[in-house]
């Protein structure tokens, strides 16, 4: 035992007392110690024994018998320095609440020569116990104030599992052991509900059937016994003050735990839960052997350690080294806000952030500056078109629904992708595919997912984010032939249906659910409240095998008619830290999507229109050749025109060899215009059949080209002017690309 500073040697009585009356030793006299605050209460005092470091504190009783000499001594007759303990118990509990000595001094007839009180002379200001003691909380986010939560209660079922970890919180992690399910909940507390350290949020675990172990653990990683046993550092030597605010389901003991990573854990306390809230708080000597492994693989866990059956609400988790001595008190718990604590998560995210992806996988996904190359007139996704089993209504972007009709438009608050429900009960699913050398490059990486999206109405929009993948035996589902990925619900729940797709795991966390929020105007969207991140899918040796292809797959439930759904981006990325994706320039974003779907229209025009007249249509593609114009032996003008190679040279290179259609300036596909001119103003117009007049060659992700489809090499038609001689001929189309994933 060391030295306890709580005992104070009265070093006042270190003296020989004599008679008041006569000045002669006391000899036979005694000290007789008692409460102050009970002047009738014993109270005892104790001697120093032993050597350094082993010393101990004995009693020796509430009453001392003077020497011949008039000082203090033991039973022994050895003089002693007495020491006084002015706190409740005794010194091996660990009280520090004051209570004070009332002393009374006798001769050896029982003859009172004179009283103390208040001794020693300390108040609770002057308490030797109020110094500076550590007060910083070792455990980072103890009231759980952020977390990978859906709100409401989130199932994890796990499957002949051991040891297996589910980060649900930063620096909070699940281990878990067997088979069953683990139900956790995140709870917000009002001030009225006057928890201990007026918690704002706690946490619920409950552990069911068939699962044999449930840590709840935080890990401090590059610490090598940040705790154990030192000889060098006197003022902690292995002694921790842990503090828990916590109930449970029914009376149960469950105990929190000290573990460094080579050696046995060590119990920091006990709880001896019931169905009410309570502050639990120890001091205790780990009494643990130094780590020899060092800081860089080095770890200490705390953790909870929960019983299969028992649900544990837990909030105010503390561990802070105590003072030297063992019997000091526990430390009261350092309350702080939750805006605080999110200030001392630095130590989960500033590695994360360190780690996660520099931009967004998905392709065209942040809405404000998606192209829209498609400008689709009806803008409805309905239930008699292939849009209802998934179609493309926006640049890499495919959408399907569930119940009534759902229409599209740009939003003009943000720019972004506004959907609105016709009718009552209906569900919107949007998908985007990756290309395979993209899921190939996320093996064994961790993905997150953030949406940014918000209502314009009072009516609640439930979303849901899948990941789904499959192997190179699969392939991507036809959208030509209406096939679909999977099936969604009217209430938003996607399963995969098509051949060899299956959903990638979050680690047994269940699939992601958010409620979006309201904003009505453009100071509601300056807040994080339109942001909802999650983690978790692991691309990795949990996977059935190995993927060759991936989509994401995002619903949202629309229960009522008028129901409107803005999303402004979605945003797939590694790591472990959902965010919104990085700006992007419209240019930028319309280069990536030409990737997959290129038209020769301007960007406000949808492929297919009219578009001016055959010799002013607005970025139209046109080739020159010449025609011979001449009279036959009837005097009758003809003109002969050379048929000729002409074709495309992509703005962009394709995914994949594209599907092209020519479009006449009038909006007829596999069309194309053939202009003879004799001046400005004088202009005949031939319409080909490109399918049957011409043959597509060289095509390729980079061009296309066309030559004529027979041996006949002149076109004989009467022109309206002109004579012998040579005339302009030019051809006239739009066109559009298309590579994109489920088309080509």
């Amino acid at each position: 035992m060391a030295i306890d500073n709580r005992l104070i040697a009265l070093t006042s009585l270190n003296q020989f007392f004599v008679d008041k009356d006569t000045g002669a030793p006391l000899s036979g006299g005694t000290l007789e110690f008692y409460r102050d605050k009970n002047n009738a209460a014993s109270k005892n005092v104790y001697k120093l024994e032993g050597t350094q470091p082993d010393y101990s504190y004995t009693n020796i009783g509430a009453v001392i018998t003077l020497g011949a000499d008039g000082t203090a001594q033991d039973s022994s007759g050895n003089n002693i320095i007495i020491y006084g303990f002015p706190y409740t118990d005794t010194p091996s509990e660990t009280s520090t609440t004051l209570d004070l000595y009332y002393i009374v001094c006798k001769d050896s007839g029982g003859a009172i020569q004179w009283t103390r009180d208040a001794i020693p002379t300390i108040t609770s200001e002057g308490d030797i116990l109020d110094e500076d003691l550590p007060t910083s909380n070792q455990i980072s986010n103890p009231q759980f104030s952020r977390t990978f939560l859906n709100s409401g209660s989130n199932a994890i079922t796990i499957q002949s599992k051991t040891n297996y970890e589910v980060s649900i919180a930063p620096d909070w992690t699940l281990v878990l052991t067997g088979t069953g399910t683990v139900t956790v909940t995140q709870t917000a507390v009002s001030g009225s509900s006057d928890l201990p350290t007026l918690a704002p949020f706690y946490l619920s675990v409950a552990v069911g059937a068939g699962i044999t172990q449930c840590l709840l653990r935080q890990r401090l990683n590059n610490n090598s016994g940040l705790w154990g046993e030192s000889s060098t550092f006197s003022t902690n030597t292995g002694r921790l003050s842990s503090y828990v605010v916590a109930k449970a389901d029914s009376s149960r003991n469950i105990s929190f735990y000290y573990k460094d990573n080579s050696q046995t854990a060590a119990v920091l306390q006990t709880m001896s839960l019931t169905t009410s809230w309570q502050a639990f708080s120890e001091v205790v000597d780990i009494d643990e052997t130094l780590s020899s492994t060092t800081s860089s693989t080095g770890y200490v866990d705390l953790y909870f350690d929960i019983s299969t059956g028992a649900t544990l609400d837990v909030t105010s988790v503390q561990v802070i080294p105590a003072p030297t001595s063992t019997t000091s008190a526990a430390i009261p718990y350092d309350q702080r806000s939750s805006n605080r604590e999110l200030a001392y998560m630095s130590d989960y995210y500033t590695p994360a952030l360190s780690n996660r992806g520099t931009g967004n996988i998905l392709i065209g996904w942040d809405f404000p500056v998606n192209p829209n190359q498609l400008r689709l007139a009806s803008s409805t996704i309905t239930a008699n078109s292939a849009s209802s089993a998934g179609a493309y209504v926006w640049d890499q972007t495919i959408c399907g629904r569930a119940g009534s009709d759902i229409t599209f438009a740009r939003t003009a608050l943000t720019g972004g992708i506004r959907f609105t429900t016709t009718g009552a009960t209906s569900s919107l699913t949007m998908i985007q595919y990756l290309e395979p050398e993209t899921a190939s490059a996320l093996q064994g990486q961790e993905l997150s997912v953030n949406v940014n999206a918000y209502t314009s109405g009072a009516t609640d929009v439930v979303g849901r984010i899948y990941l789904v993948y499959a192997e190179s035996t699969a392939s991507i589902p036809s959208l030509l032939t209406s096939t679909v990925i999977g099936s969604t619900t009217t209430e938003g729940i996607f399963t995969p249906t098509a051949t060899g797709w299956t959903l990638v795991p979050r680690q047994y966390m269940p699939t992601p659910e958010f409620t979006l929020n309201v904003a009505i105007g453009r100071d509601t969207l300056k807040t994080s409240t339109t942001d909802f991140g999650f983690n978790g899918w692991l691309m990795d040796g949990q996977l059935s095998g190995n993927p060759s292809y991936l989509a994401i797959v995002v619903t949202f439930e629309m229960p009522t008619s008028g129901t409107n759904l803005n999303v402004d981006s979605i945003n797939l990325t590694t790591g472990s830290i959902p965010s919104r994706p990085i700006p992007m320039s419209k240019s930028q974003v319309l280069s990536q999507c030409q990737r997959y779907y290129e038209k020769s229209y301007n960007q406000t025009t949808t492929p297919g229109t009219a578009v001016g007249s055959n010799n002013t249509s607005a970025n139209a593609v046109r080739f020159p050749i010449y025609s011979m114009m001449y009279q036959d032996s009837g005097g009758t003008n003809v003109g002969n025109a050379l048929r000729c190679t002409w074709g495309i040279e992509y703005k962009t290179e394709k995914r994949a060899t594209p599907t092209v259609t020519i479009y006449s300036p009038a909006g007829t596909s596999d069309r194309l215009q053939l202009l003879y001119r004799a001046g400005a103003a004088s202009i005949d117009v031939v319409t080909d059949t490109v399918s049957s007049t011409y043959t597509a060659r060289d095509s390729s992700t980079k061009r296309i080209s066309y030559t004529t489809a027979n041996s006949a090499v002149f076109d004989t038609y009467t022109p309206t002017f002109g004579a012998n001689g040579f005339r302009t001929y030019e051809g006239v189309f739009h066109y559009v690309a298309d590579a994109r994933l489920g088309i080509v």
